[in-house]
Formats: structure tokens, C-alpha cells, sequence
């Protein structure tokens, strides 16, 4: 502004302002600006308290697997003290799975400290045994893998009340490690049977002696065990729970340690009515079922072999084959393929302990020894040419990993004949019973490796060797007449652990609930015990339990295929073949097709005897063909029968004139056997073209 404007300009006067409508103004703005800042700032937990945000707040915007420590990370970061517990759930490993302590949605005061729960995948949680069977269904349900309910019988009701729960599969505090199979759970109920489970846990001799009085005729025999268990019965035969009509002849197994080793895996030899001594080779003594804590289970199974009265089978080699010999006249398991405590011996005097028999066979063995722990190994020591074990009992040659017999002696040359033998690595566990001394083991070199873990010796465990870590070496010497000893055999020339006990090669013997028989208790319905656990909940059990693929084929050559799908949402898919053309329903076939067809279940609800009735969504059932040719014309109700049931109970001895009914007898003819050996689900439609017997296939 000129400077003679501002001279000539008259002066201006200034008023006094209001001072209330000022800052009622000043606020009014700071509000606008803000946008209801005040309540942001009180959920942001600048007054104070914080707001725990749910998953759906929480989960990334680039849609990353939310984990529990992704959770506790940004909890931290808004200020919110964390610790991270991790559960059993549905969620997989590692997942967030919840708050331990709070729930999403509250307010937390400033110093409280949340817990977030970390997932260890599905399992059964310590505290679910004792509990009513109504209270743990929806805990249970919520592992998403199936869960099944059965019946077993008491006869103490005071220490096990009916509708509570004994026992369960997986133990309680145990992962779940078929997710096929799930959970099994025992629920007290009064019954029939042999052996009521309230004897698991029970005084030897009360045992026996209340046996006797109803007119059993009791065999006892001891059993490594726990040691909450020793002298108290462990198992049975028949197992806990089982009724038969006729028997009264049962067997007690009752626990025992280390001392007892002799009577445990020992048998007395006699010639002649002279005792020779006792000799390691009852292994039947060790069998049983053993997990790791992670959930990685072996069972050992007793059965013959070739060369021995007894043995024990892995359930892998059951799996992959190994057991039996297809051109076998035996038809069993060669003995070199067999878990021993000894090595190759012509005679048993040979694995009797501490014995002028036994120098040269037992040397170095832990059984040989004093720490109370032994070896169970597979191979007997031998080499191999090839994948053929290579005894040495007559003269041969091992060429190109085939064995030949020696025509001409006199020039056999042994540095050939021997040259392509190796040892290799093979099954090899550690016992150790309760009482065993695995600190005296590490202290010898057993192990060249370490590990900070330390096994429950309060109950018995597998030490089990790691064989991908071993290389198959030489079996003789250069000259070809000096045979080395086998150095992943017990004894002297052993080649330590590589590893020392660890959470994933410690194996425990599984008690209570792995000992039972589960297929033989019968199966039962509970319901939750809270009003909201519905039908829905229900259904969506049952479909986690049938989900998979599943098979119809009605004929042996395969010419009409049907294949289902059944996702664990009640969803289904499939397709089906027809080689030659289907029925057309007037004695001709209609053209060869590839049929895809798609519908869900609306429900499913499970029954009194273990069956699950499912029901249909007909108009979601679609497929580009008629209907009636895959057998779904009404797409109404289905029965899901279990494994074990008999093909006569789920379907009719005859069609009734309608020659695409599936009848029991069509079903023996077709499959050569009497008995569903997998979850079976019938169409049990009212249509004349409702048809189709689906038995699940093994993954």
C-alpha cells in the first residue's frame, strides 16, 4: 500500500473477541478435520486401552498364510504385550488359531498381555479324558477331521460315570496323524464285556483273582510299561471292551521295567529236561504301537517267519510288501527280514546272555550288557549281493547282484565270489524300558552325536536309527577270505548313532487308548451339549469323515464305471465310463460316453448303528446326459456304511425284478468279498434307475 493511502486512512478499532463461541469454534473444526478422530484414537489405544482386531482386520492385503507370529508381530508393533501358545486345532500347523486369553473385539488394558494362539494342527487336547462325551463334541468337531464316538463298557461307574470319556485315539495331548482315520473316542458306558476298561490301570492280582471268580480262565504275562502302570494290567486279549459270547479264556498283560527283561523278551531252553538257559528271542514281548511327540507313529507286529517261531514286522513293511514271499512255499517273511535282539545263529544257545554259547554271537550287544537297554535289528547281520541276503551256507558267487551256485570247486575263486557282497543299513531301534540307562549309553560313545533332548524315561521309548544317513560298504576284505564285521549290526564293530535321542527319533510306547481294538467297540451318536451345536454342525462333521473318492463298478471287465467325489462341504463331483455304451432301457446301449455329472449332499445325519444317512440336493445335480444312465434319477436319500459291513446288511439277496437294483449277492460275485473294507455309500433312491454301490478308495 502508497504511504500517503496509509496516512490518510482513518484508524480502525479494535473490538474485544468472544471467548467461549472462539472455542467452541476451534473445537467444531478440530472434529471436522478429525472425522470422529476421538473414537479412532480410543480404538488405536491411545486413551489408554487397545481393541484386539479380528482375523478378518488382521489378514494381509497380498493374502499370505496369517500366522500366529505374523499376529503377535503386529500386536507388538500397536503396543500390545504378546506370548504365543500353541493348541490343537483345525487351522493347519502354524496357523493363527484364536486368542488364548481374550476375545477379538475387547478392549485391553494398557500392560495386559495377550495370548495368541499358534495351531499345531488337529489333535486331542490334554483335559479331554474324564470330561462328558457332550461337552468335548464341538472342541472335538472343530479339528475338521472326522471324529468317531464309541461305546465302551465299565463296570466301575463310580470311577468312570456314564456318557464320560475313558479314552481316546490319538492319547489326549497327541496330535492327530491320520487325518483318514481322525479321532477315536471311548465314551463309559454299562455293557457287556470280557475285559471292562476299568481293569486298564488295576491291581495284577485284584484283577486276576475278580477274573476267577466269574470263571475265566486267566493267563498273566508281563509286559514293559509306564511307570504309573507297573504291576497293573496294561492290555488284554481280547482287548478292553469286547464281548464274546463263548470265551472264557483271557490274558492279563501287566507292567514291568527293565529288571524283568528276561521274563519280558526271554524264553527258557530245555533239552531233554536240562535247562540250557534263557534265550532273547520272545521280540513278540516288544510289540505294540510307538509315537513320537510329534506324531510320527511305527507298530511293531509279531507274526513267523522262514527261519523263526516269531518275529516283529514294521508297518512298513507291511505297507510296502516286504512281509510275505509271493513264491514262498511258507508264504512268509524270510527270518533275515524279521526284527531279532540277535544275530544270525544256527542255534537259540547262541542269544542266551552272558553264556559260553553266546561268546562270538553277542559281544558289544546292549542285552549283553548291564544298562537294562537292548537292540532290535533287522538283517541278521548279513551281507547282501544285490537285494538277495547272501548266507555263506554253501559255496556261490554273487554276480551282478544275482547269486549262483559253484559247479566247478575246484577252481572257486573266493576274491570273486565275494567281491559285490555289501552290508547295508537296516531297520535298528534302541529299547529302552523304564529303568534303562540312557546316561550310562551316552556316556560309552554309543551316540557320536548330541542333543539337548531329554526322553520321558517314565515311560518306555524306541531309540530308532536313521538309516539315509549310512552308506552300504564292503563285506570282505580285499583278498576276498576275511569277512569285516558288520559295522550297523550291534556289537564291537558298531558304528555309532549319528544322532542322539531326539523329538523326531524317540519313539514311546502308546498305552491306554492306542492299545484298544477301536473297529470292535461299537459306535455311538452323542450329542453337543449346547443348543447351538445344530444339524449343520452335524452334517459338516459327517462330510469331513466320508470326504473322498469312491468307486461303482458293477461289472468285473469294468465296462460301466461310475467314480464320486466327495468334498468334506457335502459337494460331489464325478464322471462316468462306459466302454461299450450304457442301457438304453429297451435291450440296446447307447454309444460309448465320458459322462462328467456334479452335486452336493443337503445333509447328513449319522445313526444309531454307525451308518450316516445322507440326503440328496436334487436340483443341484446336473450332468449332460440323462441321469437315469448314472444311476442318480431321483438324487434322494444315501446310506454311508462303515468298513467291516457286511454287503447282506447294507444291501437286498435280490433285486426284486428290477435288474439294475444292486443286490448283496452281485456284489460277492463282482468284488470276491462278503464285507465293505472302506466307507461304502448306497443309493437307496425310490426310482427304478436309483443305483450305484460307492465303496471309498485307499489314497
Amino acid at each position: 500500500m502508497p504511504a500517503e493511502a496509509t496516512a490518510s486512512a482513518p484508524a480502525r478499532r479494535i473490538g474485544r473477541i468472544p471467548l467461549i463461541p472462539c472455542i467452541a469454534a476451534i473445537i467444531a473444526v478440530v472434529l471436522v478435520i478429525t472425522g470422529g478422530g476421538l473414537f479412532l484414537t480410543h480404538r488405536a489405544g491411545l486413551w489408554g486401552q487397545r481393541t484386539l482386531p479380528t482375523t478378518e482386520e488382521l489378514q494381509s492385503s497380498s493374502g499370505q498364510r496369517l500366522t500366529a507370529n505374523i499376529v503377535a508381530d503386529q500386536l507388538r508393533d500397536q503396543g500390545v504385550k504378546t506370548k504365543v501358545d500353541k493348541v490343537y486345532s483345525g487351522k493347519k500347523a502354524g496357523e493363527f488359531a484364536g486368542y488364548g486369553n481374550a476375545r477379538a473385539g475387547e478392549r485391553i488394558d494398557a500392560g495386559r498381555t495377550v495370548t495368541v494362539n499358534e495351531s499345531m494342527g488337529p489333535g486331542v487336547p490334554k483335559g479331554t479324558v474324564g470330561r462328558k462325551a457332550a461337552d468335548v463334541v464341538t472342541m472335538l468337531r472343530a479339528m475338521n477331521v472326522p471324529v468317531t464316538f464309541r461305546q465302551m463298557p465299565v463296570s466301575d461307574t463310580k470311577r468312570y460315570p456314564t456318557g464320560t470319556v475313558v479314552t481316546t485315539w490319538p492319547t489326549e495331548g497327541s496330535p492327530v496323524a491320520d487325518r483318514k482315520t481322525g479321532i477315536q473316542v471311548a465314551v463309559a458306558m454299562t455293557g457287556q464285556a470280557d475285559i471292562p476298561y476299568d481293569f486298564i490301570g488295576m491291581d495284577k492280582d485284584t484283577a486276576r483273582k475278580t477274573l476267577e471268580a466269574n470263571y475265566y480262565r486267566v493267563t498273566m504275562k508281563p509286559r514293559f510299561s509306564s511307570k504309573r502302570y507297573l504291576g497293573k494290567i496294561v492290555d488284554s486279549e481280547p482287548k478292553p471292551g469286547v464281548f464274546r459270547p463263548a470265551g472264557y479264556r483271557v490274558t492279563l498283560y501287566y507292567g514291568v521295567d527293565a529288571s524283568q527283561r528276561d521274563a519280558v523278551v526271554g524264553q527258557p531252553i530245555d533239552n531233554n529236561g536240562e535247562n540250557l538257559g534263557t534265550a532273547m528271542t520272545n521280540v513278540a514281548g516288544l510289540s505294540g504301537k510307538y509315537c513320537t511327540d510329534g506324531g510320527d507313529c511305527v507298530t511293531l507286529t509279531p507274526d513267523g517267519t522262514s527261519g523263526w517261531g516269531s518275529t516283529l514286522v514294521t508297518d512298513q513293511q507291511l505297507k510296502n510288501g516286504e512281509w510275505t514271499i509271493p513264491d514262498s512255499s511258507e508264504g512268509v517273511m524270510p527270518f533275515e527280514d524279521g526284527l531279532s535282539l540277535c544275530p544270525f545263529s544256527q542255534e537259540d544257545t547262541g542269544c542266551i546272555p552272558n553264556s559260553a554259547d553266546s561268546k562270538g554271537y553277542l559281544d558289544g550287544f546292549l542285552i549283553n550288557g548291564n544298562t537294562g537297554a537292548m537292540e532290535l535289528h533287522s538283517g541278521s547281520g548279513l551281507p547282501y549281493c544285490g537285494t538277495h541276503v547272501f548266507i555263506d551256507e554253501n559255496p556261490s558267487y554273487c554276480i551282478n547282484g544275482q547269486i549262483t551256485s559253484v559247479d566247478d570247486i575246484e577252481n572257486y575263486d573266493s576274491k570273486k565270489a565275494v567281491k559285490e557282497l555289501v552290508y547295508k543299513p537296516k531297520e535298528f531301534f534302541v529299547v529302552m524300558p523304564v529303568g534303562a540307562n540312557l546316561a550310562k549309553l551316552k556316556a560309552s560313545g554309543y551316540f557320536s552325536g548330541d542333543s539337548d533332548y531329554h526322553p520321558d524315561d517314565d515311560r518306555p521309548y524306541l531309540i530308532r536309527r536313521d538309516n539315509a544317513a549310512y552308506q552300504p560298504v564292503k563285506a570282505y576284505a580285499a583278498d576276498g577270505l576275511h569277512r569285516k564285521p558288520n559295522p550297523y549290526m550291534p556289537g564291537t564293530g558298531r558304528t555309532a548313532f549319528k544322532q542322539a535321542p531326539n523329538e523326531k527319533n524317540v519313539y514311546y510306547l502308546v498305552e491306554d487308548g492306542g492299545a484298544l481294538d477301536w473297529d470292535d467297540l461299537k459306535t455311538m451318536r452323542v450329542q453337543p451339549s449346547h443348543a447351538s451345536d445344530n444339524a449343520k454342525t452335524e452334517s459338516q462333521q459327517a462330510f469331513a469323515t466320508l470326504a473322498g473318492t469312491y468307486k461303482y463298478q458293477p461289472s468285473v471287465d469294468g465296462a460301466f464305471t461310475l467314480q464320486l467325489t466327495l468334498k468334506s462341504d457335502g459337494s460331489f463331483t464325478g464322471r462316468g465310463r462306459s466302454i461299450r455304451g450304457w442301457p438304453d432301457g429297451h435291450g440296446g446301449t447307447l454309444p460309448q460316453t465320458d459322462a462328467p455329472f456334479n452335486g452336493r449332499f443337503a445333509s447328513a445325519i449319522q445313526n444309531d448303528d454307525g451308518t450316516y444317512t445322507l440326503q440328496c440336493d436334487a436340483k443341484s445335480f446336473t450332468t449332460k446326459v440323462d441321469r437315469k444312465q448314472l444311476g442318480f434319477e431321483t438324487c434322494g436319500r444315501f446310506v454311508a456304511y462303515p468298513s467291516g459291513t457286511r454287503a447282506v446288511e447294507a444291501l437286498s439277496y435280490d433285486n426284486g425284478n428290477n435288474p439294475q437294483k444292486d443286490t448283496s449277492s452281485s456284489y460277492e460275485a463282482q468284488t470276491g468279498r462278503n464285507r465293505f473294507t472302506d466307507w461304502t455309500i448306497v443309493n437307496k433312491g425310490d426310482g427304478k434307475s436309483d443305483f450305484g454301490v460307492y465303496e471309498r478308495q485307499s489314497s
